[in-house]
């Protein structure tokens, strides 16, 4: 009689080590994977907050914004933008009367629809700074867009009257000075 096998052989061994190798490949490959995404992700979200950052600082100053040529820091990483502003106009629809805003690029209207328009569009685009190219190209990192009233700065008169001011200079390429108004408008007459 013939004892019992113990033991693989040479072919089963090598079957076994194939599979471990494949299911090795499989879980190295799904790693990989999950970290390139987190990455993109990370990169994704550090640059709508640079979007943020710079919507926000038009809004706030359009003057004070950073050269849009130089590279934006933020956690460690560098990142290009790019700024468009277009006025919202008025079209009437003939046949229901209802209104709809059309985009019209702000350096190119009149001072006549800048002030009936009133709002704009701020869009901004960010995407990874790379030396070499100095235009941004390919797919933007992050797309941000927001609607604003050039004039209801309801917290700060000084400030709407100086981007009322800013507008009207745009149009007519010059310089405006405005007396200061009386201090004390308020104050009774003896």
């Amino acid at each position: 009689m013939h004892a019992a096998r113990r033991g693989l052989t040479f072919v089963e061994v090598i079957a076994a080590v194939a599979m471990l190798a494949l299911i090795a490949a499989t879980i190295v490959s799904g790693l990989s994977f999950v970290d390139f995404t987190a990455s993109r992700d990370r990169a994704r979200l550090a640059a709508m907050e640079v979007a943020h950052r710079v919507v926000l600082q038009f809004l706030d100053n359009p003057v004070a914004l950073p050269d849009p040529s130089l590279p934006y820091d933020y956690l460690n990483e560098q990142y290009r933008w790019v700024l468009r502003l277009e006025i919202l106009t008025d079209d009437l629809d003939d046949k229901s009367a209802a209104s709809r805003r059309t985009a019209k690029v702000a350096s190119g209207t009149s001072i006549d629809e800048k002030f009936r328009s009133r709002l704009y569009r701020v869009t901004v685009e960010v995407y990874r700074f790379d030396d070499a190219d100095a235009v941004a190209t390919g797919d933007p990192l992050a797309h941000l867009e927001r609607i604003y009233n050039q004039f209801a700065d309801r917290n700060d008169p000084e400030r709407e009257k100086q981007r009322i001011l800013k507008t009207i200079e745009d149009a007519f390429g010059q310089k405006l000075e405005i007396p200061e108004a009386e201090k004390n408008t308020n104050r009774k007459n003896p």
